[in-house]
């Protein structure tokens, strides 16, 4: 059967399934190019389809490539609603994952397997990239930087460094991964807004976590005040 020659992931809040919850592992060894996604069924399982073979030694970019039930796996998972899951050095061969999701009213986890994706309730793109804008290779990878489209992040634009409409530079943000990171106030120019953490990142797949409003503790502050987000406008 399918399920025999996979990596099956359960995912429950409550003791009840989940269904509809974004899965994706990505091999740590070679994260530029493994990665393989699902989603859970109406039971809560995502079924992973793994290979029982050893890792091809043919590693040309795929989003479905063969990934080994025997290498260990990062995985994350992601739900509107509850709060995103990092599971690290996951071996699919050796055990079924079960998972239990803490509600998040109003918020959530989304998953951008390339590094890119929209925060939902926000128009416009986020990107995330880890190690530094002008150095992408050779670098270090416990920072990463931030960059969006119509989304002000803190405050400010944070796009390419060829600039605005006015010529001014929209330098990207940067961050250090992590479930300790600082939140992030991002608005787009309706004026919708939430507060986003960057979990993870191996290789171009990042796990990211939204609220609708930040922490009471002082340490998840704002970097910036709600409702001022769009100061740096975008003219025309």
């Amino acid at each position: 059967a399918m399920r025999d020659g996979a990596g099956v992931v359960q995912v429950l809040s409550g003791g009840q399934p989940v269904a509809g919850a974004n899965v994706l592992v990505v091999s740590p060894i070679h994260p530029n190019v493994r990665w393989k996604s699902a989603r859970t069924d109406a039971r809560g399982e995502a079924i992973l389809d793994l290979a029982a073979c050893p890792l091809s030694a043919n590693l040309s970019p795929s989003p479905s490539p063969s990934l080994p039930l025997t290498l260990p796996l990062t995985l994350f998972v992601a739900a509107p609603g509850f709060e995103a899951w990092l599971e690290r050095e996951w071996i699919p061969a050796e055990r079924t994952v079960a998972i239990e999701l803490a509600r998040l009213p109003g918020g959530g986890g989304v998953i951008f397997p390339q590094g890119w994706g929209s925060i939902p309730g926000l128009a416009g793109r986020v990107t995330v990239t880890a190690g530094d804008y002008l150095s992408p290779f050779g670098q270090t990878f416990d920072t990463a930087h931030i960059r969006a489209e119509i989304i002000a992040i803190n405050g400010e634009m944070a796009g390419d460094l060829s600039g605005d409409v006015s010529g001014e530079p929209e330098r990207p943000v940067y961050i250090r991964p992590g479930p300790e990171s600082p939140l992030l106030h991002v608005e787009d120019d309706a004026g919708s807004e939430s507060w986003i953490r960057i979990l993870k990142i191996v290789g171009r797949s990042a796990l990211v976590e939204y609220r609708r409003e930040p922490l009471a503790s002082p340490r998840e502050a704002p970097v910036h005040p709600r409702g001022q987000g769009w100061r740096v406008r975008r003219s025309g």
